[in-house]
């Protein structure tokens, strides 16, 4: 089952990243486009449609005595059909779920691998871990529901965490324990891949970071003037000298504040227009004036400019680092699936 484009890790930590602040990228998680852990190509179709015709109790999988059944790939693939026609209304739904068949399987023989070496190595999740997590996601889903678009169903408040959250905490644990955090990458190194990429060429772009103080289209004259002082005070304790970073994750109300407001590297056309207007006419290392997108009133300090041209070396590096820690997470997986007990009651694939 060949699975290029999508990596379990992504999948199982996406949720949590997002509501801790789109993660902490000092921490090491699995590259992005990580091997799939099974060698056999992808399903057949004709093998694909006749796995799910067949009784909903069919073991798919079996991983160290732990099985996966049809019936719990259906409700996989059906929220996954969900989504993708939610982005593309033309999809061929029998041609999908053949094709998220061979996904799931993969999925689950990886996501169960992972969790069982968790086990070995008596990985859990601390309570005072669990708690400030949970207050995360119940700050989002309240902050959410506070923007919220007229016809437009939130999610229900939660009272704990779910499963998939926690097992995502867990995974990116075990990822932090077996993943290099900071891989050194040589100068050869950064030659040969400028050599084997000769025409990379970088559009404009910029590195920042910013503040948000949000606003919601149902806030009266009152609020939006309320919110205006908060971030016009803001800007002026940055005038004064303050830390960008600390007023940024003490204040800012974006996911990025996790960082200290550090938005990365972005170009044109990544950004709401507004934003990116001010940005990009915005000298680097000054404090930039208040600015008002849709999602509220932003602070922006610019870090950098990188001109369309050359990949800056620091971009280049940043992609060697990417590939030796997915080098690192494939050797790992296959040592995983090597030392287990895997196997495909239902079929030879």
């Amino acid at each position: 089952m060949n699975q290029r484009n999508t990596s379990l890790i992504l999948i199982l930590t996406a949720t949590a990243a997002f509501l801790s602040g789109c993660g902490d990228k000092s921490k090491p998680v699995a590259p992005e486009n990580a091997k799939p852990v099974l060698s056999p190509e992808q399903i057949p179709a004709t093998s694909a449609a006749d796995l799910l015709t067949r009784d909903p109790g069919t073991v798919l999988a079996k991983v160290s005595g732990t099985e996966f059944t049809l019936a719990e790939a259906t409700v996989e693939i059906e929220k996954r059909l969900r989504a993708a026609k939610q982005r593309d209304p033309e999809l061929d739904d029998a041609k999908t779920r053949q094709q998220l068949l061979a996904r799931v399987v993969d999925q689950f023989v990886m996501k169960r691998l992972l969790l069982d070496e968790a086990d070995r190595r008596g990985i859990v999740i601390p309570d005072d871990e669990k708690a400030a997590t949970l207050e995360r996601i119940q700050a989002q889903l309240a902050s959410n529901a506070l923007q919220a678009q007229p016809g437009i169903k939130q999610p229900d408040p939660i009272e704990t965490l779910p499963d998939e959250v926690l097992t995502s905490m867990r995974i990116q644990k075990l990822m932090a324990q077996v993943l290099p955090k900071d891989p050194d990458v040589t100068d050869e190194e950064i030659a040969a891949l400028i050599e084997k990429n000769p025409n990379a060429k970088m559009p404009e772009s910029l590195a920042a970071h910013h503040i948000l103080i949000k606003t919601a289209p149902s806030d009266t004259d009152e609020e939006k003037a309320e919110k205006q002082a908060r971030i016009t005070q803001l800007r002026e304790q940055l005038e004064a000298g303050a830390d960008f970073s600390e007023l940024a994750k003490a204040h800012s109300e974006c996911p990025s504040s996790q960082r200290g407001g550090d938005l990365g590297i972005f170009r044109r056309g990544q950004m709401v227009k507004p934003f990116e207007d001010a940005a990009f006419s915005q000298e680097a290392g000054k404090i930039g004036d208040i600015v008002e997108t849709k999602f509220g009133y932003h602070i922006i300090r610019v870090d950098k400019r990188h001109e369309a041209g050359a990949v800056p070396k620091e971009l280049i590096v940043k992609r060697l680092k990417q590939q030796k820690s997915k080098a690192a997470y494939d050797q790992f997986l296959l040592q995983l699936r090597e030392k287990a007990d895997v196997s495909f009651p239902a079929t030879e694939w």
